[in-house]
């Protein structure tokens, strides 16, 4: 079965050549997405949370950044509203290597034929890039590998989705508190990323989201400077002042997943990680009951969203 590709695209100049590439394999249908400009939702607050966004992220949104949260949530509407199985996300500046078609094929069918994954909300992660993250291994099939990370990697040029992972990104609903590399959803769901980068990234047509600012807290500090934020960080973490600020600031309630596990697997990482075969910036994890707590996380999350959802 031919799989949907949706291209994101403000201009046919930048996503003619990844239309003409897809148009020449047939295991894809192509769908365009529109992208939208940021200036004409920016400051619509029904859309977009700018003030959520700036707590988490300490630093403003940048007009770039709004237009494209808000072309993914539209294209998760759209697998939804398609009930497509799967779909393949691409930015238009995303390129596919050779042998991506099959590879795509065999993961889907990998997946879907896997007992432990059935109607399991899916996300692939398709060119990490030698971006530095911290995962854990899982085997998909006999001959399929996928890193499934405990820290996020923030990049979406390119991925596949399943259904039931869309159908979460729709009910999280609007308004958008975060980068489209990821909402905060991305914690319910089972991340997974290819070892293989299978797509690589035409950066020659310059970025559409224009220059991120740097967050205040990486900005040039004084050494005196650097040490108070560290202690009164530590210190409204113990107090639990960090966790209330977090909830009254934003409105969600993964602060335990977004902020205490991250921190708990980073010292993890500097404990008992090692550098993978493959990817000698990806950092492994292999302990067993570090995926049950990942998993647990995830279950729980899930349970909170559903919760909201039937209520």
């Amino acid at each position: 079965m031919p799989l949907n590709a949706i291209v994101i695209s403000l201009t046919e100049a930048r996503r003619r050549p990844l239309m003409e590439q897809l148009a020449l394999l047939p295991t894809f249908v192509c769908h365009l997405q529109p992208g939208v400009r940021g200036s004409e939702i920016w400051e619509d607050e029904s859309i977009i949370d700018s003030k959520s966004f700036e707590y988490i992220n300490d630093r403003p949104m940048t007009s770039g950044e709004a237009g494209a949260a808000y072309s993914h949530f539209l294209v998760y509407k759209s697998i939804v509203e398609n009930n497509w199985p799967w779909a393949l996300v691409l930015e238009d500046n995303a390129r596919l290597l050779d042998g991506a078609d099959n590879y795509l094929n065999s993961l889907i069918s990998a997946i879907d034929s896997n007992p432990s994954h059935s109607d399991t909300p899916i996300l692939v992660h398709l060119n990490h890039e030698n971006a530095k993250f911290i995962s854990g291994r899982i085997s998909v099939s006999t001959d399929i590998d996928v890193y499934q990370p405990f820290t996020i990697l923030r990049t979406s040029k390119a991925y596949l989705i399943n259904f039931s992972a869309a159908r979460i990104a729709v009910n999280d609903g609007l308004p958008l508190k975060d980068l489209p590399d990821w909402p905060h959803w991305i914690h319910v769901i089972k991340f997974l990323v290819s070892i293989q980068d299978w797509v690589v990234v035409d950066r020659s047509g310059g970025s559409e989201i224009g220059i991120r600012p740097k967050a205040r807290r990486d900005r040039k500090m004084h050494i005196w400077q650097k040490g108070f934020r560290k202690f009164s960080t530590f210190f409204k973490f113990v107090v639990g002042l960090e966790a209330l600020s977090y909830r009254k600031n934003t409105g969600l309630n993964d602060y335990f997943a977004w902020i205490v596990m991250d921190r708990f697997f980073r010292l993890c990482e500097k404990l008992m990680g090692k550098p993978d075969t493959d990817n000698s910036t990806v950092v492994i994890l292999d302990h067993s009951q570090l995926r049950v707590i990942k998993e647990h996380i995830s279950k729980t999350q899930l349970m909170k969203k559903t919760s909201k959802f039937v209520g």
